[in-house]
């Protein structure tokens, strides 16, 4: 999401002094350093090695498991973050860029911003909806200069949250710019090859840590994507249907591997972690999602949309109740149908899903140039006040 937009900035003058502080390795990935030109940005790793790796899911939701999340977050900052962040703002940015200031360590660095009085502006990562823990409760209240947000949904959002409407700008996601702009034949044709999909009817379901979010344990998520599997023994009798499950970064391709070995139909599932999200989409008869965004991409690649329902909390984000993705439901016997539905030309729901991305989606194509120009009009502005 940033990387075009630092690369904006190289091209409006070379007089900037880049930095990007990667909290990866502390969240249990790999820095892409290969994303920058190394020699015109400066990338600064908060942790030298993975501190984690796979989900950091609920495992339990209880207070005892609570309290241990909160020790440990607090121990983390105390003892390791707040000191490398503190070194890394030794030399005082005039402008920091942020994608959350809501969740653990971003509300934290939102203090230490607000401590050195070092603006932010905060740009939109993901769809915005109520999560059952507090985390997402304080998204965009906590103090940014500007916000970039992706649509006319997500600013509504916004004031809600109570931000005043000058701090709001509808900027796009520049992320979605180069999805856009990418011809995925190619690629689609490579996972087509390496998978053997040729000739296949392909259901994709794309899984996100909901149990970090708060909806479910872990355990209470891979049971629900068994039971998704399980009922979808009738579609196999369909003998070119396949199902390709795709994981989240911060998930462990062995539970699903487990899960998926179990069905007698094992040789018609895929698992994929790693590769293109967007690859399966354009490999896909219909694709069904959790909680996530990448709902939202699936409806801007044309992908039918299904969102399975979360036992207790139904139908996450408004994907269904705005017509422009089915609902499937998890307790349901009669899943079959469901996915035939899904699957099925819809004129009116096709049409539902374009009014919504352009709705979610403003700027699409030059987000990246208004993310930009927001940058350096708070530059300006923070100039003016020197």
């Amino acid at each position: 999401m940033f990387q075009p937009v630092v690369e904006a900035l190289r091209r409006v003058s070379n007089t900037f002094d880049i930095r990007v502080i990667s909290l990866c390795e502390f969240r249990g990935l790999n820095t892409p350093v290969e994303l920058f030109n190394q020699e015109e940005v400066r990338i600064e790793k908060i942790m030298r090695t993975s501190f984690r790796r796979g989900s950091a899911g609920s495992q339990n939701r209880n207070l005892g498991y609570t309290l241990l999340r909160r020790l440990a977050r607090k121990a983390a900052w105390s003892l390791t973050l707040r000191k490398r962040l503190q070194t890394c703002f030794e030399t005082r940015p005039d402008l920091v860029v942020l994608p959350n200031d809501a969740a653990f360590p971003y509300d934290r660095i939102c203090r230490l911003l607000k401590d050195y009085a070092i603006p932010f502006i905060l740009v939109q990562e993901g769809v915005r909806f109520p999560l059952p823990n507090a985390e997402g409760d304080e998204y965009g209240r906590n103090g940014a200069s500007a916000i970039a947000a992706w649509g006319e949904n997500s600013s509504d959002f916004f004031l809600r949250q109570g931000v005043k409407r000058e701090k709001i700008h509808l900027t796009g996601n520049p992320r979605f710019d180069s999805i856009w702009r990418t011809d995925w034949n190619g690629k689609a044709e490579e996972l087509r090859r390496a998978l053997d999909l040729d000739g296949a009817r392909i259901l994709a379901l794309f899984t996100n840590p909901i149990d970090d979010q708060g909806f479910c344990t872990t355990r209470g998520k891979l049971d629900l994507v068994r039971t998704f599997v399980d009922r979808l023994e009738p579609l196999f009798d369909d003998p070119e249907f396949l199902l390709i499950i795709k994981l989240h970064g911060r998930e462990e391709k062995d539970d699903y591997d487990e899960i998926c070995s179990r069905s007698p139909h094992a040789g018609r599932i895929r698992v994929l972690q790693g590769g293109s999200t967007y690859s399966v989409f354009s490999v896909a008869a219909a694709s069904i999602v959790f909680a996530s965004s990448v709902g939202l991409e699936a409806l801007l690649f044309g992908s039918p949309l299904g969102v399975l329902e979360i036992p207790g909390y139904g139908f996450v984000y408004d994907y269904v109740s705005s017509g422009a993705a089915v609902g499937i439901y998890s307790e349901n016997n009669r899943i079959r149908d469901q996915i035939e539905l899904l699957m099925k030309p819809d004129a009116r729901r096709e049409e539902q899903a374009k009014q919504y991305v352009r709705r979610n989606l403003v700027c699409l194509g030059a987000a990246t140039e208004r993310v930009t120009e927001l940058v350096l009009d708070q530059l300006r502005v923070r100039e003016m006040r020197k």
